[in-house]
Parts: C-alpha cells; sequence; structure tokens
C-alpha cells in the first residue's frame, strides 16, 4: 500500500462514526459473527446455552481448581472443547454440502 494510499485510507476512517442509536449499535453488535470462531461471544444464540453450562460444570467437578489460576486453566479447556465442537460442526457441514454425493462438488 502506498503512502498516498494510507494517508486516504486515514482520512476516510475518521468519517466513519458507527451506529448512534441503541437500536442501531444492537443490530451491528453481530455483524462480524460469521462462524463465531472469533466472537468475544462464548455461546451463540443458535447454540445451546445448557448444554455449555453442563460442559462447564462437568469440567469444575472433574478438574476441581483450588484458585484463580487453575480456575482460569478450567474455563479456557472449557471454552477450547467448545470451539472444537463448533468447528467440527462447521467442518461436517461444509464438507457434507461439498460432497458430491449429496448434490455439491469437491473444490
Amino acid at each position: 500500500m502506498s503512502r498516498k494510499q494510507r494517508a486516504a485510507n486515514r482520512r476516510n476512517a475518521k468519517k466513519s462514526t458507527g451506529p448512534k442509536t441503541a437500536e442501531g449499535k444492537q443490530a451491528s453488535r453481530f455483524n462480524s459473527v460469521l462462524h463465531g470462531l472469533y466472537s468475544t461471544v462464548l455461546v451463540l444464540n443458535l447454540e445451546d446455552k445448557q448444554l455449555y453450562n453442563a460442559l462447564y460444570v462437568d469440567f469444575r467437578q472433574r478438574f476441581r481448581p483450588v484458585d484463580a489460576f487453575e480456575l482460569d486453566l478450567v474455563e479456557r479447556l472449557v471454552c477450547c472443547s467448545w470451539h472444537m465442537r463448533r468447528i467440527t460442526g462447521i467442518e461436517s457441514g461444509v464438507l457434507h454440502i461439498g460432497h458430491p454425493r449429496s448434490g455439491g462438488a469437491w473444490v
């Protein structure tokens, strides 16, 4: 990117104000969430919050953290496990859509 392009980009970025109203902010809240892999929202609306809570309780009971550090590790394990389940579902759906027997074609 040239110096001139960067300068133009900075000028344009200053014009961006984003949503002003509560409704606009609420509507744009999930604009960047396509698959949830980089989302700050741990459990997406289409996912089962009770299933996540059961996973969390199971991990806490299994590992029994005794301090903040261990609790942080358990929470990371839960988060990673939840993301792996999501990724497996996404991968399965993508492969099914692209499979020749389902009417798709391998890319």
